[in-house]
């Protein structure tokens, strides 16, 4: 197993650098690029090269030049992650993301690398500033790529593989859905607390915009402190809450004032800000209204 290790990385290092030699510093060397260079700094002037290529054919309506120029693009795009930032795959110990044999034959162990790797990229940045990073630039091993193109593929042809198969299998179809609005109205309730409501009147209010007993509410909220996410995403509404009243009083809280303002709660506060109690209550009932048929201000 070791020699066959060894034998396939000289492979795919003697491959690399036939891409190199003969796409990269080739094409850099058509433009007229310095080649005297580190690797990485070929590839992005390369890159730029391509890149005014590729709007120039688009001008032109050269479409074979512009595909071209994409393709190469693409190429060297992938030589510079792995020149510089193929370690970011990594999703961290104890998962060794790039051991495929640590994951195969359990897909739904593949399914969490996939999607762990794809949110650790998705939310590199700080929340506030997450919305600008788009396009998202995102790198996944090639067997997990190739893992998932087929399960997409298959699912064309009406095939489930596991990776994308559901988990539990229960008399709702849109079991998903259901959940998160389920922690949304939660969150509501929790939102209003935040702002110096009493439980029971919150309770009240968001019952009585969705039509789900306040009992139910109840039950759904002591539901979600057993799963860890859902729990702080509970907690980051009363948060809100309380933010803002404090926004309301001061509207400049936390600029150069010695205070801070937790992101996940600012972020939760301007979805809910989006989309009020209201709003939110007639898109429940719309929805999911028929599987409540008891008074909203009953309490189961």
């Amino acid at each position: 197993m070791k020699s066959t290790t060894i034998m396939d990385s000289e492979w795919q290092k003697a491959r690399l650098e036939e891409l190199w030699t003969e796409v990269v510093l080739a094409q850099a060397n058509d433009a007229r690029l310095a080649i005297d260079q580190p690797p990485e700094l070929i590839v992005i002037r390369l890159l730029g090269n391509l890149r005014e290529r590729y709007l120039k054919a688009i001008d032109e309506s050269n479409d074979t030049e512009a595909r071209r120029a994409l393709a190469i693009g693409h190429l060297a795009w992938q030589l510079l992650s792995l020149e510089v930032a193929d370690w970011l795959t990594d999703i961290g110990p104890p998962w060794p993301l790039a051991d495929r044999e640590f994951w195969r034959g359990d897909e739904i162990n593949e399914r969490f690398a996939l999607s762990l790797t794809i949110n650790r990229q998705l939310n590199a940045a700080p929340l506030l500033h997450q919305q600008a990073i788009d396009l998202v630039a995102l790198m996944l091993p090639r067997w997990l790529l190739e893992n998932l193109i087929n399960a997409l593929e298959a699912l064309s042809h009406g095939e489930v593989h596991k990776l994308v198969a559901p988990t539990h299998i229960g008399k709702h179809n849109d079991a998903w859905s259901w959940e998160k609005m389920r922690l949304r109205a939660v969150q509501h309730v929790n939102f209003l607390s935040g702002q110096g409501i009493i439980k029971k009147v919150a309770l009240k209010r968001v019952s009585v915009a969705t039509g789900i007993g306040e009992g139910t509410l109840r039950q759904w909220e002591t539901a979600f402190v057993k799963d860890v996410a859902a729990n702080l995403s509970v907690d980051w509404a009363k948060k809100s809450g309380n933010l803002k009243t404090i926004l309301e009083d001061n509207p400049r809280y936390g600029e150069n004032d010695g205070n801070s303002v937790d992101g996940y709660a600012y972020n939760l506060l301007l979805d809910l800000r989006e989309e009020s109690l209201t709003q939110f209550g007639i898109r429940y009932r719309e929805r999911f209204g028929s599987r409540h048929n008891q008074d909203p201000s009953a309490g189961n």
